[in-house]
């Protein structure tokens, strides 16, 4: 079966962090949009992201956060949002 290329993907509903993080999950609504949840209180709050090839900037209050695009089910986050999220199939 054909893989596509990460700079082709489109992110697509939630992403859960494997471990512990300062987010817990990610869930892509939309071309722009992104629903944060952030791993200290599980708190939600929605922001927007910009895709540039592989790399999704997320938007937050305080500085960007980057992650890289590694396939349609995994992103890898850096800095603050450091870690490996994986796609929760389960929704």
């Amino acid at each position: 079966m054909f893989e596509k290329s990460p700079k082709d993907i489109q992110p697509e509903g939630t992403f859960v962090i494997q471990g512990k993080g300062l987010y817990k999950s990610l869930t892509f609504k939309g071309k722009r949009t992104v629903v944060i949840c952030d791993g200290i209180f599980g708190m939600d709050f929605p922001s927007e992201y910009d895709k540039d090839e592989e790399f999704l900037r997320v938007k937050t209050d305080k500085s960007d956060l980057l992650f890289e695009i590694i396939s349609e089910d995994t992103i890898k986050g850096e800095g603050f949002a450091e870690g490996l999220y994986i796609k929760n199939e389960m929704q």
